[in-house]
């Protein structure tokens, strides 16, 4: 059986297209750190992308001051549709297949804390949705000079007890701007730009059964659970 290995190099200029390798677990972990500078260090515009829209409370945090700072957000979410754990059969529906509607519901409120950014043009959500697939990609790109690409969901179990990893690329030369523009416009093909959030549905919207679970789970609190957890 055959073997493989990479050598990393340390000593990389800061001025050259470098790649690192982040490794994270635990909650005060390097990939913790690293995303949390990214999005404060961003001076134009910051990119984000995630499945589920479920976002650890230092990374809200982070967008809101950058924001205030009239500094442009974009975030790129997956429609409920392209959740994995959506089900749209009444008769396969499980407990689990509710996953897809907590995420919209912390979007709408998350739009609807911040519409007034999203009515500047500072805050830009979009919602990626294709048929019936999937959407899985993360990362996070930086006035066109980092991304960061990465299995990290930028949630509560991402943060504090998951093992994560990244790959952190920086282009200060903008030596693969071509490359990343054609990235992200395919990511973007699929998407609807939501402009407030009444566009997006709410509990009342939903199924009967749908609605009947949320209220029982809100009832107990098992709703915070869930979303620390998945």
């Amino acid at each position: 059986m055959k073997s493989s290995q990479y050598h990393y190099d340390t000593d990389l200029c800061h001025n050259q297209l470098s790649i690192a390798p982040i490794l994270g677990l635990g909650k005060n972990n390097l990939l913790n750190r690293v995303i949390h500078n990214l999005v404060c260090a961003t001076k134009y515009k910051l990119i984000l992308c995630t499945p589920y829209f479920n976002l650890f409370p230092l990374l809200i945090k982070d967008i809101s001051k950058i924001l205030s700072l009239h500094k442009t957000v974009e975030i790129i979410v997956g429609d409920k549709i392209a959740n994995d754990f959506y089900t749209s059969n009444k008769h396969t529906f499980k407990i689990i297949s509710i996953i897809p509607y907590l995420y919209e519901i912390n979007l709408r409120n998350f739009m609807k804390n911040y519409q007034n950014y999203i009515d500047d043009g500072n805050l830009i959500i979009k919602l990626w949705k294709n048929k019936n697939n999937s959407f899985h990609i993360k990362g996070i790109w930086v006035d066109e000079i980092w991304m960061l690409l990465t299995g990290n969901n930028f949630n509560a179990r991402a943060w504090a007890l998951d093992l994560e990893n990244a790959i952190l690329i920086h282009d200060p030369k903008q030596e693969i701007y071509i490359q990343r523009k054609k990235e992200l416009s395919y990511i973007c093909k699929h998407t609807k730009r939501i402009k407030n959030f009444r566009e997006i549905e709410k509990i009342s919207d939903y199924p009967a059964k749908v609605q009947r679970i949320i209220r029982n789970i809100k009832v107990i609190h098992f709703d915070r659970l869930i979303k620390k957890i998945l």
